[in-house]
């Protein structure tokens, strides 16, 4: 049996059913860019949360803190110090960053030059502009030749990049790599992570992500990443510096390679930072932390 309408409510129907019909598109349409948004809304608002907290704006400034550029001027005298004691390399492209009639410029031996387009941003008074070099004692990675592996009972743990959880943690158990005790004597002399250190995976998929190592353990990093020694300075505001926007998208546009994006040392090492006090440093990662646990929830 088939309800029969009179032909003028017939056409009206089948008007009224295509209207309804666009509209539901419409709305299945929205319906997927709202699901893709809620999907990426955390990562997004962590990205944000990140940007706020290296241009100055996630805390408030203490007056009574020491100048960041005081700071940076005691990493300096240590950094002679060490090389004086030959337990780090003289660097040849050590600068100094300072300002002068309302620009930034870069001193690097005799030479002078002025580098405004390069600050991406403003910074608070008492924060100061360096390099990543001038900051730490060590940003190296190990040789490239991978070593074989070898059982665990014989070996030595031997990470890679995708050993850097999303989880902010390192990946010390499940499904690692071992290697032979020569090859971990003959590789750890240039680049043997310490407790304090940043892993900064350079290569790949997880180019980008830094993690700090929060426990003294014997292992070694393949040169998928690089170990990062901060001097001086609160290791993790270094690294979550190394994971904000600006340096990811840095990061990104010197990539190299036609294959396997790498990320060159020389580029990492010239990463422009900027530098709070380090009691800023410090309350920085305490409200990071506090907002970026927030941002882990489910939609």
């Amino acid at each position: 049996c088939i309800p029969v309408p009179p032909v003028s409510e017939q056409i009206r129907i089948i008007t009224k059913l295509i209207e309804a019909l666009i509209l539901s598109k419409k709305y299945g349409e929205k319906e997927i860019l709202l699901q893709k948004y809620n999907q990426n809304f955390p990562e997004q608002l962590k990205k944000s949360i990140l940007q706020y907290a290296v241009q100055g704006k996630l805390v408030p400034q203490n007056s009574t803190d020491e100048p960041a550029s005081h700071l940076l001027e005691r990493i300096r005298a240590e950094r002679q110090r060490l090389i004086k004691e030959g337990k780090i390399k003289k660097d040849k492209h050590e600068s100094i960053i300072f300002r002068r009639d309302n620009s930034h410029y870069e001193k690097r031996g005799s030479e002078e030059a002025c580098i405004d387009e390069d600050i991406p941003f403003d910074i608070p008074e008492n924060w100061t502009w360096t390099r990543l070099q001038n900051i730490c004692s060590l940003i190296g990675d190990i040789d490239h030749n991978m070593p074989k592996s070898v059982p665990a009972d014989e070996g030595v743990l031997f990470l890679s990049a995708k050993d850097l959880l999303d989880d902010g943690t390192i990946n010390y158990i499940q499904n690692v790599k071992y290697i032979s005790r020569a090859d971990f004597e003959r590789l750890s002399r240039k680049a043997l992570p310490q407790k304090n250190d940043i892993i900064y995976s350079r290569i790949g998929a997880a180019l980008g992500k830094a993690r700090l190592v929060e426990m003294s353990k014997e292992f070694l990093v393949s040169y998928s990443c690089c170990v990062v020694r901060p001097l001086l300075v609160y290791p993790p505001y270094i690294r979550y510096y190394l994971e904000s926007p600006q340096i990811l998208l840095h990061s990104i546009k010197a990539r190299q390679s036609i294959g396997v994006p790498d990320l060159g040392m020389g580029e990492i090492k010239k990463y422009l930072v900027a530098l709070p006090p380090y009691n800023e440093q410090i309350r920085i990662v305490k409200q990071l932390k506090v907002l970026l646990d927030r941002c882990n929830f489910k939609m």
